[in-house]
């Protein structure tokens, strides 16, 4: 099994959800930590794992940090998502 490991990408400054890009090296993506600040870019932040999603069998996990406790733990949240789930 192969996984592609990214960390640290600090999306949030400068804002860069939009504009950055990863590239596929294997068909599974772990986020270890670091990636963005959900708090106060939530729509920015779900985009940019949606667009994970869409290129990756399978993403996670990610720090809920600025989320309240019962976001962060439901297992419907996006960031448990595996594509092809509801």
């Amino acid at each position: 099994m192969s996984i592609q490991i990214l960390s640290d990408l600090h999306l949030e400054s400068p804002k860069a959800y939009d504009i950055f890009e990863v590239v596929p090296k294997a068909p599974i993506l772990a986020l270890l930590g670091d990636i963005g600040y959900v708090g106060t870019h939530k729509d920015d932040y779900l985009t940019f794992l949606n667009q994970q999603l869409s290129q990756f069998r399978a993403f996670g996990p990610w720090e809920p940090r600025g989320l309240p406790l019962r976001l962060a733990t439901n297992p419907r949240h996006p960031s448990r998502l595996r594509r092809g789930e509801p």
